[in-house]
């Protein structure tokens, strides 16, 4: 089996480049910076080694609101306090911090058989449904294979289908 890719991310205190892995990964809520160390949080997030020296340099430079694309200055006493955890032991790297986790049933409702965007009733999942409207085909139709030869370039009739307007 092929091992995948992992993403590079660059620190915003020290500007070293490193896997995102490595990096813990920073949102903003309100005027208040969170550390999400699942990266599940919602909103743009800025990536900084879990270290108290990158942290101090990303407050100097001003990092924050700039990486975040946030106006004003922001609060980092919770990363703080994450990070003087973490280097302590008191707290596993791939907690979650922040938001609390939904409730178990609404994400047994999400993997159901039937995907969001499709329209009621149809049947249709909405990767179809995304194919279909872009086709110019309305949902719960399809296209009769027998009309359009796309490997020949020709239709039912033989003739050459053109491409130009």
């Amino acid at each position: 089996m092929a091992c995948r890719a992992e993403p590079i991310r660059t620190c915003i205190g020290c500007r070293s480049r490193a896997p995102s892995s490595d990096l813990l990964r920073i949102v903003v809520d309100g005027a208040e910076l969170l550390p999400d160390a699942r990266r599940r949080l919602r909103g743009r997030g800025a990536h900084l080694h879990p270290d108290q020296a990158c942290l101090e340099l990303a407050e100097r430079r001003k990092a924050f609101p700039r990486a975040l694309r946030v106006p004003g200055p922001l609060e980092a006493e919770r990363i703080r306090r994450y990070l003087e955890q973490l280097g302590s032991g008191v707290v596993d790297p791939v907690t979650r911090v922040g938001r609390p986790e939904r409730p178990s049933g609404s994400r047994l409702a999400e993997k159901s058989g039937k995907e969001r965007g499709a329209p009621r009733g149809s049947g249709v999942s909405a990767g179809r449904a995304r194919a279909s409207a872009v086709a110019g085909i309305r949902p719960g139709t399809q296209a009769a294979p027998h009309d359009v030869d796309t490997e020949a370039g020709r239709d039912s009739d033989d003739r050459s289908m053109s491409t130009q307007p």
